[in-house]
């Protein structure tokens, strides 16, 4: 009779301890504290449940040590929660479906912002190679002699030159600014 009773008992949202004070309010005095125990760690996570299996230490640590491993582990929580529930089947939770069609959306808006980004900065990095190579040239045209005989204002800005220094081609027909 007391384990039926004990056995409709679950974790729900509250910590382990609480669970267990619940647990041994119902039982009192008539079970031991290793039955308790292990009614106790079926009612926990799965996961939480083989590492405190493991421990041989008394049954009020053990359930500091669960609400320990539970603060650390949501997810975990999470799970075992809708998995004792029962009444949902696998994908037919509406907040689940509605939370995963959400952050769908927020993916799909990242990797829009993330390949406008990628564009954008693939434009910026062509047009500045593709500056490069005509700065270089233009040196190495000054450095062979081409250009040489033409100041720096008719080098940078050809026949729209304001200014002229000497010694240049062009100075012929400008007065020297």
């Amino acid at each position: 009779k007391i384990r039926q009773l004990l056995s409709k008992m679950e974790l729900g949202d509250e910590r382990p301890s609480d669970l267990l004070r619940r647990m041994r309010e119902l039982a009192g005095t008539s079970i031991s504290d290793e039955i308790l125990r292990d009614l106790f760690l079926e009612r926990l996570p799965e996961e939480s449940q083989k590492i405190l299996a493991t421990l041989d230490i008394e049954l009020d640590k053990l359930a500091a040590t669960a609400d320990k491993i539970c603060e650390c582990t949501p997810s975990i929580n999470a799970i075992a929660k809708n998995r004792n529930k029962g009444s949902h089947s696998e994908g037919e939770d509406p907040d689940l479906r509605t939370m995963i069609q959400q952050l769908a959306a927020v993916v799909t808006s990242l990797a829009t912002q993330v390949s406008s980004i990628t564009r954008r900065d693939r434009r910026t990095s062509s047009n500045s190679r593709s500056r490069n190579p005509s700065r270089s040239a233009s040196r190495q045209r000054d450095s062979s002699g081409t250009r040489s005989d033409l100041c720096w204002y008719h080098r940078v800005f050809g026949d729209q030159a304001h200014s002229c220094r000497a010694p240049c081609s062009r100075n012929k027909n400008h007065s020297e600014n």
